[in-house]
C-alpha cells in the first residue's frame, strides 16, 4: 500500500502544478487562482491512497481548469443575454415609435396630388424614379422633382410640428427598410 503523501510531498510539485496551469489558461491570474483551487482541494479531499501525486494533482488543475470554462462560458452567456435585452425597446418606446410612423403616414397621404402618389410608389412600394415615371406617364426628372418638393413640405410640416429632425425621422427607418436599400440610401441624407 502506497501511504498518503504529506501536504509537503505534494508541494514538491509547485512548480509543475503552476507551469500546467499557465499551459492550460493564457491569463496569469487566472493561473493563479487554478493553483490555489487545486491546493484547497489537495489539502481538502485527498483520497486515501495517491500512487502518483503528480498524475492525481495535474487531473485536479485539469478539472479546475475545466470548471472555470464552464463558468466563464455561463458568465458570457448570461452577460450577452442582459446586453441583448437591454438593447431592446420597452414596450413605450414602440408604442411612441408606432404613434410617430403613424404620424408620418398621415402627413404622406395628406400631401397633395400627384405628391402623395409619387411619394407613395418610392417609399412604399420601393418603386425607382423610372417606373413611377412609366406609370404616371412623365418624365423621370418630373419625378425627381415630385419627391424633392414632396419631401421638403413633409420635412417643414415635421419640423414644425416636431422641432427635432432625429425625433421623426428615426421613426421613418423601419418604413424605409421596407421600400428597400436604396430608398433608404435616397431618403436619409435628404432627412425623410
Amino acid at each position: 500500500m502506497v501511504p498518503d503523501p504529506t501536504p509537503e510531498a505534494l508541494l514538491e510539485h509547485a512548480d509543475w502544478v503552476a507551469a500546467l496551469a499557465a499551459r492550460l489558461v493564457s491569463d496569469p491570474a487566472q493561473a493563479d487562482d487554478l493553483v490555489q483551487t487545486t491546493w484547497l482541494e489537495a489539502l481538502k479531499s485527498r483520497p486515501g491512497e495517491i500512487r502518483n501525486p503528480r498524475a492525481w494533482l495535474g487531473a485536479v488543475v485539469r478539472n479546475a481548469a475545466r470548471q472555470w470554462r464552464r463558468g466563464e462560458d455561463r458568465r458570457r452567456r448570461r452577460e450577452e443575454s442582459a446586453a441583448e435585452r437591454e438593447a431592446w425597446p420597452s414596450a413605450a418606446e414602440l408604442v411612441e415609435r408606432a404613434n410617430l410612423q403613424r404620424e408620418v403616414v398621415g402627413r404622406v397621404v395628406d400631401l397633395d396630388e400627384p405628391y402623395r402618389t409619387t411619394v407613395l410608389l418610392r417609399f412604399f412600394e420601393g418603386l425607382p424614379q423610372r417606373e413611377i415615371a412609366v406609370r404616371m406617364d412623365c418624365p423621370v426628372a418630373t419625378v425627381n422633382t415630385r419627391l424633392q418638393r414632396a419631401l421638403a413640405r413633409l420635412r417643414e410640416r415635421l419640423d414644425t410640428d416636431y422641432g427635432d429632425r432625429s425625433t421623426w425621422s428615426a421613426a421613418l427607418l423601419p418604413l424605409l427598410a421596407l421600400a428597400g436599400p436604396r430608398a433608404a440610401r435616397v431618403a436619409l441624407p435628404a432627412g425623410a
